[in-house]
């Protein structure tokens, strides 16, 4: 039954935890006009999962998941769901690694708050998801 419940939960961190993810920037590009959005950063899985995570990783996962309470970001034109991120992670000193490959105009998030891909698992890592819809990445 483990074995079971250990794709499961891999599924679950992978859907689960909100923001950036290896995407093409122009996918989620904000419109020409100025306007504002709100981010959240959360690791609910994990949270909900800590006695399967190593302590150390354990030790920076919030009791209620979020890494960055919901904030209201004004967008310039242009911004990328990445670049609300980046410029939204520095401005509350929320560490984020990441990297780009400029050729694909595209960023991959490897860490957020000291959390990063495969902490969770093989099969774990940071996505985003804007207006509800996760782009496909």
């Amino acid at each position: 039954m483990k074995a079971r419940k250990r794709p499961l939960f891999l599924l679950l961190l992978l859907l689960a935890l909100l923001c950036s993810c290896a995407a093409p920037a122009s996918h989620v590009a904000a419109p020409d006009s100025a306007g504002s959005c709100t981010l959240t950063v959360r690791c609910d899985t994990l949270a909900a999962h800590l006695v399967q995570l190593d302590e150390d990783v354990a030790e920076l996962v919030p009791a209620d998941g979020c890494l960055l309470a919901l904030t209201t970001v004004a967008l310039e034109a242009g911004d990328t769901a990445f670049d609300v991120l980046q410029r939204t992670a520095q401005a509350n000193r929320l560490p984020l690694e990441f990297s780009s490959a400029p050729l694909y105009n595209a960023v991959y998030v490897e860490g957020i708050g000291g959390i990063y891909e495969f902490d969770g698992g093989p099969a774990s890592g940071w996505t985003y998801c804007v207006n509800g819809l996760f782009p496909n990445v």
